[in-house]
């Protein structure tokens, strides 16, 4: 008898590789953006797929770290609508745990990487115009020890 979606065992993997955007889904993504998430994924796609926690906050002259939480969410809301599976667990943005700073009392995150794989790069850099700077280097974060 197969089991419900929710009750199948998913692999935590999942978690950690954000998913690869094709040209089609990328173009479907930025449609109707709101301004302010458009500029921190242009950021992104200007860096190479790769930008600090600050520097994503700096966009809007924001400070609050629960901005960038809420962006993220609402891209993966949107993505999950556009692929027509609201259960499926995938993001576009990763988190690089071995960029994190913290305070001095190691209770706050200070600063740390945001990221976007190659292929969503590549595929956002067509669908917002924007170039990838020359000097940003390849962004090869995906997890491969799990």
């Amino acid at each position: 008898m197969p089991t419900s979606r929710k009750t199948q065992k998913q692999s935590p993997k999942l978690w950690y590789n954000p998913m690869d955007l094709t040209p089609e889904l990328a173009e479907r993504l930025v449609r109707g953006l709101a301004e302010n998430h458009r500029h921190r994924l242009e950021l992104l796609v200007r860096k190479g797929g790769r930008a600090s926690m600050v520097a994503l906050l700096g966009v809007t002259q924001d400070s609050d770290l629960r901005i960038l939480s809420y962006f993220q969410g609402a891209l993966s809301r949107k993505i999950r609508r556009l692929v027509g599976d609201r259960e499926q667990r995938l993001h576009l943005i990763g988190w690089d745990y071995a960029s994190t700073e913290w305070n001095a009392e190691h209770t706050e995150i200070i600063n740390g990487d945001c990221y976007i794989s190659d292929q969503s790069v590549v595929a956002l850099s067509k669908a917002l115009g924007v170039k990838i700077d020359a000097d940003a280097p390849s962004n090869n974060l995906r997890r491969k020890d799990w």
